[in-house]
Formats: C-alpha cells, sequence, structure tokens
C-alpha cells in the first residue's frame, strides 16, 4: 500500500461502486481483536488505519453519510522485476 494507491469503496445497499485514492496510511498497527466461532477466521489479523479521498461523484453521494461501515478494496502495488 502507499499514498495515491487506487480503491474501491463499496457501501452495502447501495450498487454504484466508487473510486478513490490512498490519503493517509497510520503509524500505528492494532492488533484485531475478535471474539469468533468461525474456525477459518483471521483471528490474528493486524490493522492499520487508511484514510482515502473519494472522487467527486463519490463525495457528492455519500456526503451525509457517516459513521457507515464499507468494504474497500485497496489495489496492490505493482513491482517491476528487473530480469
Amino acid at each position: 500500500m502507499h499514498l495515491g494507491a487506487s480503491a474501491e469503496v463499496i457501501v452495502p445497499g447501495i450498487t454504484t461502486r466508487y473510486t478513490a485514492k490512498v490519503d493517509r496510511i497510520g503509524w500505528l498497527v492494532r492488533r484485531a481483536v475478535q471474539a469468533n466461532t468461525d474456525p477459518v477466521a483471521a483471528v490474528d489479523a493486524r490493522t492499520v488505519e487508511v484514510r482515502l479521498a473519494l472522487d467527486k461523484n463519490g463525495s457528492t453521494d455519500l456526503r451525509h453519510r457517516i459513521n457507515m461501515q464499507v468494504q474497500v478494496a485497496i489495489q496492490p502495488v505493482q513491482v517491476a522485476v528487473q530480469p
């Protein structure tokens, strides 16, 4: 992940997928605390706070929606391999 990376934001109940860019990356890595009985759940996951900047359409459509949980897919960094 890097600043300026492309991301896609999916809001439950809305069919539109919004594009965004990574604007800030936090410094603190936290351990995800999950009390889950799912045997395949990622119980040892780590999280980092990331702030995204939505594109103009996303900013307009989601302006009054706060404190919502959304799904975010951040595109991985493309690494060039030298022969």
